[in-house]
């Protein structure tokens, strides 16, 4: 539950020697480069490394090359490196091979393509019992090939009288009319204006000999040759991948190295003939880092603590918990000097997840279905739903809950020795719901605590002491529980007088908040009237005092989705009486896979929502930047 603490590496030396140091950062995986060119003076004579990248082209090229031969580039952990002499012309050979077979497919891919449109266009004219090249040879007649608009081909009755007007159908689809028109050579310029106010459209019938059928029965040959064509260069392309993939991705992960390395320049500033580079590294990998740059000839080197900027952030979190991170990166990082919650949503969420759904059968399968979502997906919200399963699981044996079944742990309790379940969900809806908030009350006050000490971290002094999530604000809440809580429990916790003494004075503070922060802290402080600082902070209170209010009823949520999960398997099991015995197991049976599923949904969340309204308001800012070292 922490940030690493990070140290400000500067490395200084010869120009020459910066490939090299940088390759021992981008190796060491645990240096995140700053951009040095703009932390330095301008004056001090440092300028931008804007070397071109000599590996920029054939990178380019070994990607295409990559995509050509259908193989997903991907960095190897180990490879063989190929020496720089053999680099070029093996990724020309190469080239040259996959060039010429993906230029022939291509132009076949075109040939089918034109094959299938030409055997489309000439079915609508197989009814033309006909020569083609004879028809389009004639000397003394033309003819046009196309498609009529249904509506027009009613209008040629029209024509009927014109004799030199003669249209033969072959097919229609409803809308058109295809076919053909033949008029003398003489008298085509008016039967083609006649034709166009029908809005005949024309249709280019491809070069062909014989009649229409002949000519889809040639082209069907030709296609059936292309397509064998095809299936052997593919065969040859597959081929080629087989026997290139394993030597092609080591000369990609070595170009892919040598490429990132020298784009990491860009992060460098350059003095003459020195350079300069500034990185973060956890604090917990510099011994080591630094026995890696001591063989290095040509530069110096140190290790400082931040001098005034702000470090990225890297959590650190045992095994169990790191997933959580998920939940806490949706919202944002936390700063470098806040405190990480992860640890505190992992306990919390949890918690929340399994009181709103608990049931023993039903916690055990989604924890099931959480691991299969992340063993076989991939899915962080997988991996999260496995502990919060459990954990309704085991609410669920405290509620007396086991696929809605209310009397299966009964045995078990007598055990125990209870005299029946210890709670009855539905005949205890004021204490659940009570017990949701008090719940709440606990939860704010501890996310008041730790935003105490993420103040005192960040050296936040005003906020720490008068805020109203700081020690003014949990006095005032905290005071506000324990008299609550007396009148709940009819006992007397808090007197009256020291409560309205206590309320008032920590109220006092949180609404001087700002004025006492600087006098006692030295906070800056924006200069405003009297009137002002009084409007704005009573509003302010206001909103402090309301937000307590609606934070805490916020979790009775909490409860309420215990009595929703009660309420909806108990109407389940009443239709399973109206249906009979022989359907009650198949409506049992839906009815908790559709609880399962919609609670699921619903209560992941409802969870979600009160660590992020609730709780993370209170004490995260989430301003963070990710730590991001050198990398391949």
């Amino acid at each position: 539950m922490s940030v690493q603490k990070m140290k400000l590496l500067s490395i200084m030396g010869q120009y020459r020697q910066l490939g090299t140091a940088l390759d021992v950062c981008v190796k060491s995986g645990c240096c995140h480069p700053e951009d040095t060119a703009a932390l330095v003076s301008q004056s001090s004579g440092f300028t931008r490394v804007s070397d071109e990248n000599p590996y920029f082209q054939p990178f380019t090229r070994l990607n295409d090359i990559l995509s050509a031969l259908g193989i997903k580039p991907r960095q190897l952990p180990d490879f063989t490196p190929t020496p720089e002499t053999e680099l070029k012309e093996y990724i020309n050979t190469l080239e040259e091979r996959v060039v010429t077979l993906s230029v022939e497919r291509a132009q076949i891919c075109r040939d089918l393509e034109s094959t299938k449109l030409s055997i489309e266009l000439l079915r609508h004219f197989l009814g033309l019992k006909i020569q083609l090249d004879k028809v389009f040879g004639g000397q003394f007649i033309k003819v046009r090939f196309g498609r009529l608009p249904a509506e027009s081909f009613a209008k040629l009755r029209a024509y009927d009288d014109n004799p030199y007007l003669l249209f033969f159908p072959c097919s229609n689809d409803g809308s058109y009319y295809f076919g053909m028109y033949v008029t003398p050579k003489d008298r085509s310029e008016e039967i083609d204006r006649i034709f166009a106010s029908l809005f005949f459209e024309r249709l280019r019938i491809p070069d062909s000999s014989g009649t229409p059928e002949d000519a889809i029965n040639e082209r069907i040959q030709s296609r059936d040759k292309a397509a064998e064509r095809m299936r052997l260069l593919d065969a040859r392309l597959e081929e080629l991948k087989s026997e290139s993939q394993e030597k092609a991705l080591a000369v990609y992960s070595q170009i892919k190295l040598q490429y990132d390395e020298f784009e990491a320049r860009r992060f460098s500033a350059r003095y003459h003939n020195s350079f300069l580079q500034i990185l973060w590294v956890p604090e917990r990998d510099t011994e080591r880092l630094g026995k890696q740059l001591d063989q290095i000839d040509g530069i110096e080197f140190t290790f400082d603590n931040p001098r005034g900027q702000t470090p990225p952030v890297k959590l650190r979190n045992p095994r169990g918990f790191r997933v959580f991170e998920f939940y806490v990166g949706m919202f944002g990082l936390p700063n470098y000097r806040e405190v990480d919650p992860t640890l505190f949503v992992a306990v919390t969420y949890t918690l929340f997840f399994g009181i709103m759904f608990a049931d023993f059968g039903q916690g055990l399968l989604l924890s099931i279905a959480g691991f299969v979502m992340w063993k076989f997906k991939g899915m962080k919200v997988g991996k999260i739903l496995v502990p919060c399963g459990i954990c309704g699981a085991l609410w669920g044996v405290v509620f007396g809950s086991c696929f809605g079944f209310e009397e299966v742990f009964d045995p078990l309790y007598g055990a125990l020795g209870f005299e029946g379940k210890p709670i009855h969900v539905m005949d205890s809806v004021l204490s659940i719901l009570m017990l949701s908030v008090g719940l709440g009350m606990a939860m704010l006050m501890v996310a008041m605590v730790i935003n105490i000490y993420s103040c005192f971290k960040r050296r936040d002094f005003e906020n720490a002491v008068f805020g109203a999530n700081g020690a003014a604000g949990l006095c005032f809440y905290g005071s506000v529980v324990l008299y609550a809580l007396g009148i709940f429990m009819n006992i007397t916790l808090m007197p009256v007088g020291v409560f309205a003494v206590v309320a008032a004075v920590t109220l006092l503070l949180i609404f001087s908040r700002e004025p006492l922060g600087c006098w006692l802290f030295k906070t800056p402080r924006e200069k405003e009237s009297a009137g002002d600082f009084v409007m704005k902070s009573f509003f302010e209170l206001f909103e402090t005092v309301l937000s307590y209010v609606t934070n805490t009823v916020s979790f009775m949520r909490v409860g309420a989705f215990v009595l929703v999960h009660a309420g909806m398997m108990m109407a389940f099991f009443a239709l399973a009486d109206m249906v009979g015995t022989g359907l009650a197991p198949v409506m049992i049976v839906l009815g908790n896979a559709l609880v399962l599923a919609l609670e699921g949904l619903l209560v992941g969340v409802q969870s979600l929502r009160l660590e992020y309204y609730e709780l993370f308001s209170r004490f995260f800012t989430g301003d963070g930047r990710p730590f991001k070292p050198l990398s391949v």
